[in-house]
């Protein structure tokens, strides 16, 4: 996949639009269309998206956490099969863009598009001013064709990015891998902690994430971990730990099973695969380190 320059120009291309976070069924059937209108027409094809999600923008107050970092975006859309990806500034002058301005600045002078591909609820400029209807109009002002691309539907409704979001918080992670098409990951540097699991006999690695990668409700999880070399079945706990310490702040911390080695520093995959159950204070280490062996043997089972 090749990542292109911001003012790289194109002779022209078959395009589409949009934040894509998390990279799910829906984005991917838009890829898929874009892709194959691409060939139809013998063009590049080429997403453009935003390094700076709109929402931090416009609502800048709003708390929203990012299924995807600009790191896992790029991964998942080389996976997915696209060719290009064009990465925009969002900022607060192409938040006052009208739709129009921005189709005629950064799809017709800078790419020449001769297609234009969107979602079916898409909405595009200052105040979501345009969707489908307007993309047609405009089309045949600089001469490009539109094609919209229905919802995939999971339970009836349209898959979304934030569906996708409230089932995290719901800590219902395998309706959320359904509807992305891949299990919910993240990717979080090792750091030291105080090797309070090493002393109850369960050795965890404290992990390091972006502070805005949305992570799940607080519990403990069945997980795959990915350390670069192999991938390991794993325990993950993400909470305040009562326990042992009650932390102030949310800790994510996973038990890879059956791992003998040192991560500190290094940058592990975690991929979320069935939420076991919620945080408790057990009142006791015994208590802590037979619930703990219960949640490995389950997650055995489920993995």
């Amino acid at each position: 996949m090749v990542i292109l320059d911001i003012d790289k120009r194109l002779s022209g291309c078959v395009a589409t639009v949009g934040s894509f976070d998390g990279i799910h069924l829906g984005h991917k059937k838009i890829f898929k269309l874009v892709s194959s209108k691409a060939k139809e027409l013998n063009l590049p094809d080429i997403i453009i998206t935003f390094r700076q999600h709109p929402r931090f923008v416009v609502q800048p107050s709003y708390d929203m956490k990012l299924l995807t970092t600009i790191d896992e975006k790029i991964s998942l859309m080389d996976g997915a099969g696209v060719s290009m990806v064009k990465f925009l500034e969002f900022n607060r002058q192409m938040a006052a863009l009208t739709a129009e301005e921005f189709v005629q600045k950064y799809l017709v002078e800078q790419l020449n598009i001769k297609a234009l591909v969107v979602g079916f609820n898409h909405r595009l400029g200052k105040g979501r001013g345009a969707g489908y209807g307007e993309f047609v109009e405009m089309g045949k002002k600089y001469g490009f064709s539109v094609h919209k691309v229905e919802p995939v539907l999971f339970g009836n409704e349209p898959i979304s990015s934030s569906r996708i979001r409230t089932c995290m918080q719901e800590c219902d992670i395998e309706q959320a891998n359904k509807m992305l098409g891949y299990e919910y990951f993240f990717y979080g540097q090792v750091v030291q902690g105080k090797k309070l699991g090493k002393e109850i006999g369960f050795p965890t690695a404290n992990l390091k994430v972006d502070k805005r990668k949305m992570l799940p409700c607080p519990g403990v999880y069945a997980v795959r971990v990915n350390t670069g070399e192999r991938q390991y079945k794993g325990v993950l706990n993400y909470g305040r730990r009562p326990t042992i310490e009650n932390d102030v702040m949310l800790v994510p911390e996973v038990h890879i099973i059956d791992f003998a080695g040192n991560l500190y520093n290094k940058t592990i995959k975690v991929s979320f695969v069935k939420y076991l159950r919620s945080e408790k204070d057990f009142g006791s280490i015994s208590e802590l380190k037979k619930s703990i062996a219960q949640d490995i043997e389950r997650a055995l089972e489920i993995l």
